[in-house]
């Protein structure tokens, strides 16, 4: 089953489904077009520290600008996924495709990095972000193509079809999945709450289709892609001082229709600044009398996406 919304839908008609999600939208096109904020500066910027004396390290919280300079992180010397402590290779927290610039030396080993972009991470950014990436100009790490394409699933009489559009052809837009607050916290409960979705262009580039959508991602993958990114921020802020509890769901190959009860959304309406790329953030805060290693994460920021929480460990 899957998750998605048409223009003639309001939030109440969200079709929910736990096995996948994906954005519809007709070929009457969209009300208008929110365009991205991208800040020019190439600094990297980073604001008030936490909060907390538990951190092993005060490590502040993160508002990544678009080409902001790499950063290195805390050294991991064994692999912060499975503990090995050969071919270790540096790990990005946030992917450097999506502009993501906090990297962890000598942080996972060939094994989980090569299980990490098959089971998922690949495909979230492919199909999920692909479109949003290419709209704010996130820098590529290799040489430029001569063009940038998109993948779209185009609905028409004869039956879908999925394609690689150019971008200067494409309809893009950035789609993602809003939880409940995580299950685990007070107040929390499994499933999806709506879908955050910015309609950036409606320009198409095949008349006889009725509408498009963007690819399905199953709910595992991308609640694995958002657990892999706070366990790396986790490790980055408080070294090995917590016990992880997100490990095995992001290595594990038989998630199922599983939904993780240490992810969610956040509820509140205390969203980012919208002049940055991303956002990350770490502390510890009570969850059932037990301190609890809490990050909350926001992609594309600028768009006015989602923060999604993730209760990494005690």
């Amino acid at each position: 089953m899957a998750l998605g919304v048409t223009d003639s839908e309001s939030a109440d008609d969200l079709i929910c489904g736990e096995g996948s999600f994906r954005f519809t939208e007709s070929c009457l096109g969209f009300g208008g077009v929110k365009n991205a904020r991208r800040r020019e500066s190439s600094r990297r910027c980073i604001f008030a520290s936490l909060d907390s004396s538990l951190l092993a390290a005060m490590i502040e919280p993160f508002f990544v600008s678009n080409h902001a300079p790499q950063f290195r992180g805390r050294e991991a010397v064994s692999c912060i996924y499975c503990l090995k402590i050969h071919n270790l290779t540096k790990e990005h927290i946030i992917p450097q495709r999506l502009g993501g610039n906090i990297w962890l030396p000598k942080a996972s080993c060939s094994d989980c990095a090569k299980l990490i972009r098959a089971e998922f991470e690949e495909e979230v950014i492919t199909r999920v972000m692909q479109g949003a990436r290419l709209h704010v100009g996130v820098k590529r790490k290799r040489r430029p193509r001569p063009q940038d394409f998109v993948q779209v699933r185009g609905q028409r009489s004869a039956g879908d079809i999925d394609i690689r559009l150019p971008l200067s052809q494409a309809p893009i837009c950035l789609a993602m999945p809003e939880f409940h607050r995580p299950p685990i916290m007070p107040g929390g409960m499994v499933g999806i709450n709506g879908m955050f979705v910015n309609p950036l262009r409606s320009r198409w580039g095949h008349p006889e289709w009725t509408s498009y959508s963007s690819p399905v991602v199953t709910i595992p993958k991308f609640m694995r892609f958002i657990a892999k990114m706070a366990h790396g921020y986790a490790f980055h802020a408080a070294g090995k001082s917590f016990k992880p509890l997100l490990t095995d769901y992001i290595l594990s190959k038989d998630v199922g229709q599983s939904w993780h009860p240490c992810i969610g959304t956040d509820q509140t309406d205390n969203r980012p600044q919208a002049d940055y790329l991303h956002h990350i953030s770490a502390d510890w805060e009570p969850i059932n009398d037990k301190q609890h290693l809490v990050v909350r994460i926001c992609l594309f920021a600028c768009l006015g996406a989602p923060t999604y929480i993730a209760v990494t460990g005690i």
